[in-house]
């Protein structure tokens, strides 16, 4: 999370001091503070380490140094060695502590990081960037709330720190709290007008608050600041999809996908445009492409087996929702589908059938679709008391639903109970007029 800038660190190999001049000696030490290349920072440190001819502030200097390369190569623990070794010699060395929790955080040790903050903050309540590492401890051991709280400081101290802006903005977008995540997004632009990555953060935002229009906007900027940017075309084809143009969508995600062909997530949404302007097959081969990128891509494969139901292509839309509730047997919606696509539609296997509802409605016993599905299998199976159990709780649920009403109509035929039958026959009709050819289509008529 943090951006810090440091006076001295990373890289150099210079010849060892041995006899050379206090002069040499001075370059060797400008080189282990400033250089910028790992391997020749840690070499120049190590010369002027060993030396034995620095004084303590040089060799507090020289250890940050080498710590903060280590650090950047991937060397955390000699990273933490040297900080501590920092600290050692100078107590009080505030960015020290900071740059040693943010390398206990890169471990996943934020127990140790918020030591080394805390420490930092008591040495220096007014320092903006400890706030502001803190709160990346707190996130990373889940107290939102406090994170959040310690960028409200860092803010407090630093008014125009944009990093703490950003932070905070992406833990309420986290949270779900999506205004003040707008709020804190433009902050950033207002310091940092020219990061595309903040315009992509925003237009995100703002297609999640449904907010197409500006997310467009917010988009197209990221793309002019950044043209290769894949991921702004493919939301800025969500936001379109969201307008219903999905002629600029499947633009978009073309050219999302002409920049990253591997990206699973640009070939589903591409798919979503196809299927809602009415292109299933090219909408069932990019969902194809996604399961071929990520096999065990469960909702990919939900959609597929959704669009080939629609075309009446039944047996491949059933392998479909099979295949999906293995790749994740608490899918209660795949075991649901493969229950309906039995029952209704292949008119099978209705033992199976009711099994995978039986599993849907355990997972999940307050959605009263899954009650209709199995009420159709006891209408077909003229289980007629199961059927109306089933029908009668899910329209308890949900009264409105003509299907729920219907399929109790059919139940109360089959038990003899034919005006309870007739009422809820004029109230499914009601609501819907064509709910008895729907029905009939499933093979159940009065």
């Amino acid at each position: 999370m943090l951006h810090l800038i440091v006076s001295a660190a990373l890289m150099s190999t210079p010849p060892a001091l041995g006899q050379t001049s206090d002069k040499h000696l001075s370059a060797v030490m400008e080189r282990c503070v400033a250089s910028r290349a790992p391997v020749e920072q840690i070499a120049s440190c190590n010369d002027v380490i060993g030396s034995g001819r620095l004084t303590t502030d040089e060799m507090v200097k020289a250890y940050f140094s080498r710590a903060f390369a280590y650090a950047h190569s991937g060397d955390t623990k000699r990273a933490i060695s040297d900080y501590s070794e920092a600290i050692r010699l100078t107590p009080d060395y505030g960015a020290a502590l900071v740059f040693r929790g943010l390398t206990y955080m890169g471990t996943g040790d934020h127990q140790h990081a918020l030591a080394d903050f805390n420490e930092a903050i008591r040495l220096d309540p007014s320092d903006a960037q400890a706030y502001n590492a803190r709160a990346g401890a707190h996130q990373m051991s889940g107290d939102r709330q406090h994170a959040i709280a310690d960028l409200g400081e860092a803010i407090r101290l630093k008014p125009n720190y944009a990093e703490a802006y950003r932070n905070r903005a992406l833990l309420y977008v986290a949270a779900g709290s999506l205004p003040p995540a707008l709020a804190d997004f433009s902050q950033v632009i207002r310091l940092k007008p020219n990061d595309p990555a903040t315009y992509d953060d925003r237009g995100v935002t703002f297609v999640r608050l449904g907010d197409h229009q500006h997310a467009i906007a917010d988009l197209s900027e990221a793309i002019r600041l950044k043209p290769d940017n894949a991921h702004a075309y493919n939301i800025r084809g969500a936001a379109y999809v969201g307008l219903k143009d999905y002629r600029h969508a499947i633009a978009d995600f073309n050219e999302a996908l002409r920049l990253n062909v591997a990206d699973p997530e640009a070939h589903a949404n591409r798919a979503a445009a196809y299927e809602m302007s009415g292109d299933h097959q090219r909408a069932i081969e990019d969902l194809g492409e996604v399961i071929r990128l990520n096999p065990n891509f469960g909702n990919a494969v939900m959609d597929r087996g959704r669009v080939l139901a629609r075309l009446g292509r039944y047996q491949e839309a059933l392998a479909d929702f099979d295949h999906a509730a293995e790749i994740k047997p608490e899918n209660a919606e795949a075991h649901n589908s493969a229950c309906w696509l039995r029952a209704a539609n292949l008119g099978k296997q209705l033992d199976r059938a009711r099994a995978e509802c039986d599993l849907a409605i355990k997972l999940d016993p307050k959605n009263p679709s899954f009650r209709d599905s199995r009420g159709l299998i006891g209408l077909k199976q003229k289980r007629f008391q199961d059927a109306w159990n089933d029908y009668d709780a899910a329209a308890r649920m949900d009264p409105k639903r003509a299907s729920f009403l219907y399929g109790r109509a059919m139940a109360e035929l089959g038990l003899g109970q034919r005006d309870k039958a007739e009422a809820d026959i004029a109230a499914a009709k009601t609501l819907d007029r064509g709910i008895s050819d729907a029905y009939a289509g499933y093979g159940i008529k009065p």
